[in-house]
């Protein structure tokens, strides 16, 4: 995997003809029964993929608690899973609970260590918390697993002020 690719993770849903891309264009409200649809059938081959996917297009819509409980059901076909775990973060990054967002982010940079957006995300809640070197080593981590991330850059640079 090349560490500077830092799209979620977790793949294509092409088992069932299904394309996350449909979620994102005109085809939006279709997708979400589709997907839905597909994560309920019992003979989908991997129903934690649709969840996740349908988790993504609500955050999109920003309809954050159906996004967490869309990554929850992720979580429960796998506890270590990455994405769902770094977003479930950002979540509770964005509502201001900041040691809760820490705690999944950590879980999701031991799931997946050579992630730089998950660094870069806990580098963000580690800054919120006022740990100011721990954010530094965050934000290098990123930095150095996705060296074109600017932002990584932008937030290692402040930290070092």
């Amino acid at each position: 995997m090349d560490p500077r690719d830092h799209r979620p993770h977790v793949g294509a849903v092409e088992p069932t003809g299904l394309d996350p891309c449909d979620l994102r264009i005109a085809r939006g409200d279709e997708a979400v029964r589709e997907f839905e649809a597909a994560a309920s059938n019992v003979l989908y081959p991997t129903p934690e993929m649709a969840y996740y996917n349908l988790g993504e297009e609500y955050r999109r819509r920003k309809d954050f608690r159906k996004a967490e409980e869309m990554y929850r059901r992720v979580l429960r076909f796998d506890p270590r899973q990455a994405d769902a775990l770094h977003l479930m973060g950002v979540l509770e990054l964005g509502r201001g609970r900041r040691e809760a967002a820490l705690q999944l982010l950590d879980q999701a940079v031991e799931a997946a260590p050579r992630r730089g957006d998950i660094h870069l995300s806990r580098a963000g809640a580690l800054a919120g918390l006022s740990r100011a070197a721990e954010a530094l080593d965050a934000f290098a981590a990123a930095c150095r697993l996705v060296p074109d991330m600017a932002i990584a850059h932008h937030g290692l640079g402040r930290a070092l002020v």
